[in-house]
């Protein structure tokens, strides 16, 4: 109940009545992870991000999806996708974020139907105000980004800030309308 109307959170392949004998979580199924879900026996994977994402047409073996829902189904594995429903919890994606950061006295940027708790992004305080070069410098180190792209980003002090765990090109206008 707490995606994104667009998302594809939820159960996605597989029996939702199955027993679970062993469980893999992972950010995205690939298909060496469910080679290492059938070698360690585990018959229920949970990602971030949904496998099936939009239509889905077919389901053959021609194409790298449909090969893995095939081995997912022959092999009795389920698929959980908990995707904008986790990045939407207060302690969700973008709290942890906030977190690593070192945002503090935070709230959900954009609440979703008037729940304080739930909702797109976030947005809080650095403890101490620093220059936009030294912030992005602290971002890559603390997410241990290999590099961070700005677009012209000019150089001032940074106090507010705004995360979006995720492309969050929709939150672009409330972080500037909070002034962060």
């Amino acid at each position: 109940e707490y995606q994104e109307e667009y998302d594809n959170s939820g159960f996605l392949v597989g029996n939702a009545e199955a027993s679970y004998s062993g469980s893999l979580v992972a950010l995205d199924l690939t298909p060496s992870l469910i080679d290492e879900a059938i070698k360690k026996k585990c018959n229920l994977i949970v990602t971030h991000h949904p496998c099936i994402f939009g239509s889905l047409k077919r389901v053959t073996q021609e194409d790298t999806l449909g090969s893995m829902i095939i081995q997912l189904i022959s092999n009795g594995i389920c698929v959980y996708a908990a995707h904008t429903n986790l990045d939407n919890l207060k302690d969700g994606v973008n709290g942890i974020l906030c977190k690593k950061l070192g945002i503090i006295d935070t709230r959900i940027l954009r609440p979703m139907n008037g729940q304080e708790n739930i909702g797109a992004g976030m947005i809080g305080y650095l403890e101490q105000p620093t220059d936009s070069d030294t912030f992005l410098k602290m971002v890559k180190k603390e997410l241990n980004l290999p590099f961070i792209r700005t677009n012209g980003m000019e150089k001032k002090t940074i106090r507010k800030v705004a995360v979006c765990g995720g492309a969050g090109n929709f939150l672009i206008h409330d972080a500037i309308e909070s002034q962060a």
